[in-house]
């Protein structure tokens, strides 16, 4: 026996642990994920897994323990000792470096308590619908309105969104916010169409066309507004979801145009009938050279691809006088109204005039100086 045949076992029990914590955080990833999903199956490859990394690290260490034993009674106790120091050493490096994250009783209750949020509202399908305007600015007309959801606790909506989608369940939301959008369509006047949110997930998902027909408005009334801002890679496949509701009249809106270069990848890929400026591009549009000549070549591009523009975030007066001088068809925004859960306020945006008392004059005479 020599103190380099420990060193050898040792560097296998290093080995070992380094293995048991690897194998350990990709079970524990892996287990949360599809307890997420509402698979328990990955349980029983856990259990499977614990024992066997388990059963490795106790026959190792109790080699480690016969050979640290044998060079003892061979006299070489100072050896040992050394010996016994690097594998300490060794072993603590190790589990430093490899110990899986820790999973705490708190994060689990709350995730568990996530999901049951989630599946009450699905079940019950206690949502909101709140509308916002959106006026033609040419005819000085509402000719559409943004469906949009409110959850019971008053968060974000895409705070509801994003935790739906990590738990599984968020094309099922979807589904329900655009049910409950197209069900309260059915009060608006017959030219006004209603504008839905769909990520790409949800568009690849055939329930959303059943969901469309199913509902009682017609097709060419509803306009899909794509909500994903990261890459997408489908692009012929949702082109080939969206293809027979386009036919019979869907219309296809890009949201959130200039907010990323995502947005100006599902202009260019998806060809959509409207795009949506993103209010950040709307921001300091009355003063801001930069982004008046964004906006202009924006403007420019829908001709070229027959679409029109709409204005979102609108929130001052000049920011509406310019959007109405740099010629973009629609806006929406708080200047003109807010959401809306009411069906009487909705009613009341009809035949209201909008932009016509507005004189374009000094915002004419202010672009014409810069």
């Amino acid at each position: 026996m020599t103190v380099n045949h420990l060193h050898r076992t040792v560097l296998w029990l290093f080995v070992v642990v380094v293995a048991d914590s690897l194998v350990a955080v990709v079970l524990r990833v892996g287990s949360l994920q599809d307890f997420l999903n509402g698979d328990r199956s990955w349980m029983t490859l856990v259990a499977l897994g614990g024992l066997l990394t388990l059963a490795l690290l106790l026959a190792m260490t109790l080699r480690a323990a016969r050979d640290l034993l044998a060079l003892w009674h061979e006299g070489t106790a100072a050896s040992s000792r050394i010996a016994l120091l690097e594998a300490s050493a060794l072993m603590s490096q190790a589990q430093a470096m490899v110990r899986p994250p820790p999973v705490h009783a708190d994060f689990g209750r709350d995730v568990i308590a996530a999901r049951q949020r989630i599946i009450d509202v699905l079940e019950r399908g206690n949502v909101t619908i709140a509308m916002q305007p959106i006026i033609d600015l040419e005819r000085d007309r509402w000719v559409a309105v943004e469906a949009l959801t409110r959850f019971p606790d008053g968060r974000a909506p895409d705070l509801w969104f994003r935790e739906a989608q990590e738990m599984g369940l968020g094309v099922e939301l979807e589904l329900l916010a655009v049910s409950a959008a197209l069900s309260q369509a059915s009060v608006l006047p017959a030219h006004v169409s209603v504008s839905i949110n769909a990520s790409p997930s949800l568009i690849l998902d055939e329930r959303l066309a059943t969901a469309i027909y199913q509902s009682g408005i017609a097709v060419d009334r509803v306009t899909l507004e794509i909500t994903e801002h990261a890459a997408v890679t489908e692009y012929d496949d949702i082109s080939a979801a969206l293809l027979v509701l386009r036919e019979r009249g869907m219309r296809v809106a890009v949201d959130d145009t200039g907010s990323g270069y995502s947005s100006f990848s599902h202009v260019l890929q998806l060809r959509p009938d409207v795009i949506k400026l993103d209010r950040s591009m709307i921001l300091d549009i009355a003063t801001d050279p930069a982004r008046r000549a964004f906006v202009t070549a924006v403007v420019l591009l829908a001709l070229e691809l027959d679409a029109t523009i709409t204005a979102e975030g609108v929130e001052t007066r000049d920011q509406l006088e310019t959007a109405i001088v740099l010629g973009i068809d629609h806006a929406q925004g708080a200047l003109l109204a807010r959401p809306d859960t009411s069906a009487v306020t909705w009613q009341s945006w009809e035949g209201r005039r909008w932009v016509s008392h507005i004189d374009l004059s000094p915002i004419i005479r202010h672009l014409a100086h810069d």
